[in-house]
């Protein structure tokens, strides 16, 4: 095996270059597996195709990496765990609003919380609740295109009104409070 200028082995044959990426492959599937995350099983396997695939896109575009290749690999590793992770949370977010916005109405604090919810709606103008009710209500995947913007200008207004949503619902008082009846 022939060493590149910087200390990487260069690959000589196809097979040799299999036997690299294999090797890369099994160690980036262990690296995932070993991060214990409770999720399907073949998520080690999907991540590490993941890095693969954008390292070797960077690759092929014809940009030159300096240094050692699998350095470079390892620093596309930690870049698609922290987008899984960050994708995880932000699910756990829609999730949590999704179970505030629901409507069991089973007792008398869901049934506070709804009329917090409906009244925190209301205080909103009329263009911002009916793009709030039609992203959580209706078809998000087709609402971008009826708006005339893209889903990240969209996941971000609605990120915006969820936050201002959150402290309208926070600071609305209580039917019982605005009686005088503490609680």
């Amino acid at each position: 095996m022939i060493e590149e200028a910087g200390g990487a082995p260069a690959v000589t044959d196809e097979a040799e270059r299999d036997a690299v990426f294999g090797s890369l492959y099994r160690r980036l599937v262990q690296f995932f597996s070993y991060k214990n995350w409770a999720g399907p099983r073949d998520l080690p396997h999907d991540l590490a195709q993941e890095t693969l695939a954008r390292g070797l896109e960077k690759i092929a575009s014809g940009v030159e990496l300096r240094g050692d290749h699998l350095e470079y690999f390892w620093g596309v590793a930690r870049n698609v765990e922290l987008e899984h992770l960050r994708s995880v949370q932000r699910a756990k977010r829609h999730v949590a609003l999704d179970e505030r916005l629901a409507d069991p109405v089973d007792s008398a604090g869901s049934l506070e919380r709804r009329l917090r919810i409906e009244h925190a709606l209301g205080t909103l103008p009329d263009a911002d609740r009916a793009l709030f009710l039609a992203y959580y209500l209706g078809d998000r995947e087709g609402l971008p295109k009826s708006l005339g913007i893209n889903p990240g200008a969209l996941r971000v207004r609605v990120h915006r009104l969820r936050c201002q949503l959150d402290a309208l619902i926070a600071d609305t008082p209580t039917n019982s409070s605005k009686s005088g009846v503490k609680s």
